[in-house]
């Protein structure tokens, strides 16, 4: 801030003399020079005002300068992953994001690099419309990004592979430049990624084939056992079968397995390899079905063990329809109001046989009577027969 025969403090943005000013004259202009921030608003106003010299009138003191400034393109990078990675892995990924987050489009060259941590090796690197380098992890474009806060390029990804022995927390880090941008705020973005040390992972099955009935014995599910990780299991493996009401564990075996009835477990330690498809042999658990049962139970059993760390998936339920059973009941009555006469004849019994199950009774239906002595039968009548549910 400087004028010929001005004192001025650039601290207070201020300037004073003292010597007189002829009526209708000027003093020397006074010049203010001023840097712009990059991220100044579209328009600003500037305000100067003069006071003393011994003036009365003091409405015209104050003077307003509108100013436009022009906006550059403010790009912005940021550096995303989903989930975690895992030491050894292939295939894994980095998504980079360039947007404009100014009201001004962008001009020129705009670079991304990519700084990939230690432990990782960059294995592709591409984006729709930009130009990339595998060697240097660079890419380049030269197309304007529009002047709307939040616009993106197409973003970058980034495949990488894991090293076995990375560490279990690492960082990428990745940049952009360019643009016609002056404000680099925002220039740089830091991805925290977690690395998994592999471990097997144990997923148990349960299953059963077609419906059970009450009363049913010699009923049966088959617990599987597999491991989906990337590791063999090692150590102890353990499935325990929590057997839901109405229904009674009456075996439970499998080859290779150690199983004890009385708390529904079965135990093993020999290793199972990787893979979908590597599971251990079935374990058989015959079950009896109460006469009572509900129609739907559901049967849940558990694994765990085996060096596993993921714990999530080791649980498994088996939705199991019992079907109802027909409940025969046998009810007689006689004729003579419980007195029959010596010598009678033409004296009857009546024997009614009722289902009171849920379901129509199954194969031939037999009702015997077993007489006591002195009463012979001459005659036995049949009144008809529809054993549905209920009837009699």
């Amino acid at each position: 801030m400087a004028g010929t025969g001005w004192n001025c403090t650039l601290a207070t943005v201020s300037c004073t003399r003292s010597d007189v000013l002829a009526a209708g004259a000027l003093y020397p202009a006074i010049t203010l020079t001023v840097n712009v921030s990059p991220t100044a608003q579209p328009g600003v106003f500037n305000s100067a005002t003069v006071t003393g010299a011994g003036e009365v009138n003091t409405f015209n003191d104050t003077t307003s300068d509108s100013t436009v400034i022009a906006q550059l393109g403010d790009l912005t990078v940021v550096s995303t992953h989903s989930g975690s990675f895992s030491q050894g892995q292939t295939g894994a990924s980095y998504v980079l994001a360039v947007s404009n987050a100014s009201l001004g489009p962008t001009t020129g060259s705009v670079t991304v690099m990519d700084m990939l941590p230690v432990g990782q090796t960059a294995t592709g690197i591409a984006g729709a419309g930009w130009s990339c380098v595998l060697g240097n992890l660079s890419c380049t474009r030269s197309d304007a990004l529009a002047a709307e806060p939040g616009t993106s390029y197409p973003p970058i990804v980034l495949t990488v592979n894991g090293a076995t022995t990375a560490a279990t927390s690492v960082t990428n880090v990745a940049t952009v430049s360019g643009g016609g941008e002056v404000n680099t705020a925002k220039d740089t973005s830091s991805d925290l990624t977690t690395i998994t040390v592999p471990a097997p992972d144990l997923i148990i099955s349960a299953a059963h084939s077609g419906n059970f009935t009450q009363g049913q014995t010699g009923a049966t599910y088959s617990l599987t056992v597999t491991n989906i990780g990337p590791l063999a299991s090692n150590g102890t493996v353990t499935v325990v079968d929590q057997v839901p009401s109405y229904l009674i564990a009456t075996a439970m075996a499998g080859s290779g397995w150690n199983c004890t009835l009385s708390n529904v477990t079965c135990t093993r330690s020999d290793g199972l390899a990787a893979g979908p498809e590597t599971s251990y042999p079935p374990i058989r658990l015959t079950v009896t079905v109460s006469s009572v049962a509900t129609p739907s139970i559901a049967n849940p059993a558990t694994g765990s063990g085996g060096g596993e760390l993921d714990t999530t998936n080791d649980a498994a339920s088996d939705p199991t329809t019992i079907n109802p059973w027909p409940d025969m009941v046998l009810i007689m009555r006689d004729s003579g109001g419980g007195t029959f006469s010596q010598g009678q004849t033409g004296a009857s019994y009546i024997l009614t046989a009722v289902n009171n199950g849920a379901a129509p009774s199954v194969g031939t239906v037999r009702v015997t009577d077993t007489l006591p002595a002195r009463l012979t039968c001459d005659r036995h009548e049949r009144a008809g027969v529809d054993l549905r549910p209920g009837n009699s």
